[in-house]
């Protein structure tokens, strides 16, 4: 069972749920997650709640998962968006 439950919803929130099931899956840590990309915590959170990352976290997101939570995934891969960097 490697798929997303499918729960009729689309966009940001299937790839957060995707995110959500791979850090399940993996038994991994929103804490963990986040310094494996290089980003906070709560970050990971709003990710997980539908947040859309900038295409470099999107990528970094792709690499550390292995593709399993793909870059395309996200709604607006491919337009440019602003990380905040605190």
């Amino acid at each position: 069972m490697s798929a997303a439950i499918d729960h009729g919803i689309s966009g940001a929130y299937s790839a957060a749920m995707n995110l959500a099931d791979y850090l399940v899956k993996h038994g991994i840590t929103q804490s963990v997650f986040a310094e494996r990309i290089g980003c906070t915590q709560g970050r990971v959170s709003q990710l997980m709640s539908g947040g859309l990352p900038s295409m470099s976290l999107a990528a970094r997101i792709h690499d550390v998962t292995g593709g399993q939570v793909s870059f395309r995934d996200w709604p607006t891969a491919g337009q440019p968006t602003e990380e905040k960097v605190a």
